[in-house]
């Protein structure tokens, strides 16, 4: 079953208005915007140079080696593919996590995938390849630390620091601890733990231990992982680092695009700097600031002069790592990349850029809002049919009422009855203080009060309804909290690894069910 996620209510104001391609925005972004337009990206990436195709094959080979991978694999195939002028790539990325993290993330992963496909059948001369762009040089550790397993919150605990992927797997074997000792495991679920648990033992390196499961779950359907935390890709990006650190030449233009998108009551999500890089080595990754005449990496000791950080960017590229706001354009400039596929605050974020891209000289890719699963039981689904329940209503349920009328199917009609009276109370005052009349307080109480009966009166009407149809509506509030309650959305609660081990061939299933689609909800029942 498909649905519009535009029409649940989660999104924020600038994706709803990109998705929904209201006026607003088609004005600041123009129809033709590769955004909008995969003609226009196609278009845009066909003069992807053969030098950078050729970096870019021997990057991922040189990332590959650690991997078993022979010449018939597909993967190599797909590596091999991308020195081709007519092969364009089809991108999704997401922070590291312990053992890949929220379901959402394997979601993204099967959206590439399907997307490549999708463009393959409309254009068949050109090849999609699907890539999983690893955010390895990411250094929030709080906000991924957490993994939720069978309603509990797990932490990866370690006293690492500087960019995540490049941590060791220090701590990951507590965390494998916990999960054997907390949970009573079938022996097949233990089985399946032990060996994702053996790609940590055997590479002490958390970026490729990463790919390593990625590959194990997609590498069968040509997904490539790629890390962007590589000094040859980096070389490539050398002049935007330039431009950016020693000519500031992104601000402005961030800060006057993202005013216009205010200015018509769009949500921002990014914040540009002068300087928009973090100095990253060994343990650390701190932001670079000018003062006077000296660049500070922050929390350090390392200062450069203007002669010393050109220097340092001419020789140790692979030092410098771009922030939120250039990590899109940094992408965009080392992959022949079509089109990115993102969650909500990404899609909101890489709409913020379009003047980074244009004073940058580089083209955006098509931008597709990444498809939303939920997982959801087939009792539950035939009674939600059964019931005549629309679902997109009861994830945008807020009370009791609201979910006694999905069973009712009529208005409450007290509810209408108070709106009128408050409609009539203040067109009365209204009245009433045009006309200057006096002394109506007493009328104005007894509005109140008939008001405050009233709602006396659909509180009683809710509770009869709620004891007359007790067994349908236990059923939906237990649906409701537990499947599709809108503050805990299901695919940011569940982990990848939850799935995997509840349900058998899990993966093979959602990557059957899951189609092409934009600004798309899909339900699915793995139990198939």
């Amino acid at each position: 079953m498909n649905y519009q996620l535009s029409d649940i209510g989660i999104l924020n104001r600038t994706t709803e208005a990109f998705v929904n391609k209201e006026n607003g925005i088609k004005e600041l972004l123009g129809d033709n915007n590769p955004l909008w337009q995969i003609d226009a990206a196609i278009e845009g990436k066909k003069g992807f140079s053969e030098d950078k195709r050729n970096t870019l094959s021997e990057a991922l080979l040189n990332f590959y080696s650690k991997i078993e991978l022979n010449q018939s694999h597909l993967v190599y195939q797909q590596i091999e593919s991308l020195k081709s002028k007519n092969t364009f790539t089809v991108t999704t990325g997401q922070q590291l996590h312990p053992i890949l993290g929220p379901a959402f993330v394997i979601y993204k992963i099967v959206d590439i995938l399907k997307t490549s496909e999708h463009f393959k059948k409309i254009y068949p001369n050109y090849n999609f390849i699907p890539v999983f762009w690893l955010a390895s040089e990411d250094h929030d550790y709080e906000e991924i630390k957490k993994l939720k397993l069978f309603n509990k919150t797990l932490n990866w605990e370690t006293q690492q620091n500087g960019a995540i992927g490049r941590f060791t797997n220090n701590g990951i074997d507590e965390l494998f601890n916990t999960i054997y000792s907390e949970f009573s495991l079938y022996n097949d679920q233990k089985t399946f733990l032990k060996e994702i648990e053996l790609f940590y033992q055997n590479e002490d390196d958390f970026a490729m231990n990463t790919a390593k499961i990625i590959h194990h779950f997609f590498g069968k359907y040509g997904i490539i992982v790629l890390n962007g935390d590589d000094k040859s890709l980096k070389k490539q990006f050398k002049p935007y680092i330039k431009k950016d650190i020693l000519d500031e030449n992104n601000y402005n233009s961030f800060n006057k695009f993202s005013e216009q998108l205010k200015n018509k009551s769009l949500s921002l999500q990014l914040t540009a700097r002068p300087i928009n890089f973090f100095y990253i080595k060994k343990d650390i990754r701190e932001r670079i600031e000018k003062t006077g005449n000296k660049y500070q990496v922050l929390n350090t000791n390392i200062v450069f002069s203007k002669e010393e950080i050109e220097k340092e960017i001419e020789i140790n590229t692979e030092n410098f790592s771009p922030n939120a706001v250039l990590r899109p354009l940094y992408q965009e400039v080392i992959l022949p990349n079509v089109c990115y596929i993102g969650g909500n605050a990404e899609i909101n974020y890489w709409i913020q850029l379009k003047e980074i891209f244009k004073n940058n000289q580089v083209v955006l890719p098509f931008l597709k809002l990444r498809t939303s699963v939920l997982i959801l039981k087939n009792n539950i689904i035939e009674f939600l049919e059964k019931h005549h329940i629309d679902i997109i209503k009861l994830i945008k349920s807020k009370n009791e009422s609201e979910l006694l009328q999905l069973i009712e199917k009529e208005d409450f009609i007290i509810k209408e009855l108070i709106q009128e009276l408050k409609n009539f109370k203040e067109k009365s005052l209204l009245i009433f203080n045009k006309k200057q009349l006096k002394d109506y307080k007493n009328l104005i109480e007894q509005f109140n009060n008939l008001e405050k009966e009233f709602k006396k009166k659909d509180i009683e009407l809710i509770n009869v309804q709620k004891e007359k149809n007790i067994t349908q509506f236990n059923k939906i509030l237990k649906i409701k909290n537990s499947e599709l309650d809108i503050k805990t959305f299901q695919e940011r609660n569940l982990s990848v690894i939850e799935i995997v081990l509840n349900y058998k061939n899990a993966i093979e299933i959602l990557v059957k069910e899951i189609k092409y689609g934009e600004n798309n909800l899909q339900i699915i029942d793995l139990n198939n």
